[in-house]
């Protein structure tokens, strides 16, 4: 009976894994076709005052999306999971109460943005120039419909989570970010950067509509008779309550960002814009995949109250993160140009534009460590039931990044907002690693410092070998110099890691957290059985 019970349990944790990596596989597609989405506007509009309008609409309308999502998911997912346990239909109500509260909020602020959006831009990009303001209103107004009906798919998306319904939930994003990239390129000759509201309009429209197909709780949404109380509706605005003090400061910080830049000359806005998308596409392939996987084997082992097994997990995944974060990073700053230039530099985007955003690139490069272990530190005070911690810490980093932001904005331009967003970034992973170790008794003292040096050493050995590379051979075409240094470096720094007996290196090349919990298991069965 026990075997058969571990069975099961390896059964089911190959679903989930299979699960997961499906998912990485949907969100590497999506990502991809939204940076061809960047491609595009730079092949057309270049870093030029049209270039910012885009950057300064969609971020004021993402902020909105990824507001009512970091709100919505954290606080519904739980209670309509536990409601389908119960049957009947509180799933549904609940849904329906949820879905009619987010669209009546979303609709009065796409009602806000449709009528007054010289308003909207005078708040959000005061240093626009009038002729900027008012052509970033009227992309304001047009998207002001895809703002509402955007925010609503995150709500449909977390109920689809709950049914466990992750693919479905997924893909109908995916090929939005596809139809927009293939819309651009035919509509923009046409329509300018008004195409931009068209395209978003109509593909988030097909997100939405996919999404109700999928969902059975949708029917609810046009029946009568179902307004009855349910305690879940208020368990879930309880549960949004503490999350929205977070979620809002790191959104203030981004929308300051926004306001900072817009006081720059033409060009700032699309710098970090550029920059900041090619960074995130680069987390997604690797960090934001591995947490995903391992936040769920952390929550696991807090319910058994493992802390010894929780603080080897998560020291495990410090180090793969570091060991994948480190070497990229410095490839990444060594040849930032020749990215930049092969990714953009076509149509508009000139080799000033190139040169520009290679620099902005360069500091969000330095943060790339930052940026990957913020999701596995926050997420790790998560699955130990401690929200307080990081949503402080978070807090305090928002107004420091605010800050240096607008300090260093004279005298370093637009790249006082890329070095402001790095350093406390920094300083707020730093804190909470620190309070991560006091949390599971010394973590660290298990060699993790003398792995950083052995990684330290290897990317060092890595970056005179690539950097020997680039000055000995000339390489006409960028691509051949990207690829030849790439290889150089690469094989450089696995073969260091070899040398020193590395072992996470073999981790991250063969997927080992999948086949590590697998093997364990396994012995694990065997010494049970």
């Amino acid at each position: 009976m026990q075997s058969a019970k571990n069975d099961s349990y390896n059964k089911g944790g190959q679903i989930l894994l299979g699960t997961v990596f499906g998912l990485a596989g949907i969100n590497i597609f999506s990502k991809i076709f939204g940076f061809g989405e960047k491609v595009v506007i730079a092949h057309f509009f270049g870093t030029g005052q049209v270039a910012d309008i885009y950057f300064a609409s969609m971020g004021f309308v993402l902020s909105i999306v990824y507001l009512v999502k970091e709100l919505i998911h954290p606080s519904l997912l739980p209670i309509f999971s536990r409601s389908l346990d119960r049957g009947g239909d509180i799933c549904g109500v609940l849904f329906r109460r949820i879905f009619f509260y987010s669209a009546g909020l979303l609709g009065a602020i796409a009602v806000f943005m449709a009528v007054w959006p010289g308003v909207v831009a005078d708040i959000f990009v005061p240093g626009f120039s009038d002729e900027k303001k008012i052509l970033t209103g009227n992309l304001i107004r047009m998207l002001a419909p895809a703002t509402m009906v955007w925010g609503l798919s995150m709500v449909t998306m977390t109920a689809l989570n709950g049914r466990k319904f992750f693919i479905r939930a997924a893909w109908p994003e995916a090929l939005m970010k596809f139809f927009i990239a293939a819309g651009l390129v035919l509509i923009v000759p046409i329509a300018g950067v008004s195409a931009l509201a068209i395209v978003v309009s109509v593909g988030i429209l097909g997100v939405l509509g996919c999404h109700l197909y999928f969902l059975p709780e949708s029917r609810y949404l046009l029946r009568t008779g179902f307004d009855k109380k349910i305690d879940e509706v208020g368990q879930v605005l309880a549960l949004m309550g503490p999350i929205a003090i977070g979620v809002v400061s790191s959104h203030i910080s981004g929308i300051v960002d926004n306001m900072l830049g817009s006081t720059l000359p033409d060009g700032g806005l699309a710098y970090l814009g550029y920059s900041k998308k090619l960074i995130d596409a680069i987390l997604l392939v690797g960090p934001v995949a591995l947490v995903t996987v391992v936040y769920s084997q952390l929550c696991h082992l807090t319910g058994l109250k493992n802390r010894r097994l929780f603080a080897e997990v998560f020291e495990r995944s410090l180090r793969l993160i570091v060991c994948f974060a480190w070497p990229i990073s410095l490839l990444l700053i060594m040849l930032r140009a020749d990215i930049i230039s092969v990714l953009f530099e076509r149509g508009n985007f000139c080799s000033q534009s190139t040169m520009a955003t290679a620099e902005t690139f360069m500091f969000y490069a330095f943060g790339l460590t930052t940026f990957s272990l913020e999701s596995l530190v926050v997420c790790s005070f998560f699955a130990l039931k401690d929200t307080r911690t990081p949503v402080v810490v978070g807090v305090i980093a928002v107004g420091a990044d605010i800050l240096l932001a607008w300090w260093f904005l004279p005298t370093m331009g637009h790249l006082s907002i890329a070095m402001a967003l790095v350093v406390s970034k920094s300083a707020k992973v730093g804190i909470l690693l620190w309070l991560m170790r006091r949390r599971l008794d010394g973590w660290g003292d298990g060699g993790i410092f003398r792995f950083c040096l052995k990684i330290a050493a290897s990317t060092a050995a890595a970056g005179i070998a690539g950097w020997a590379a680039g000055t000995w051979f000339a390489f006409e075409p960028p691509v051949l110099k990207l690829l030849v240094i790439s290889a150089v470096f690469m094989s450089t720094f696995v073969t260091a890691c070899q040398l020193l007996r590395i072992r996470e290196l073999k981790e991250i090349v063969f997927l080992v957290l999948k086949k590590k919990y697998k093997n364990l298991e396994q012995k694990k069965n065997g010494c049970n059985n």
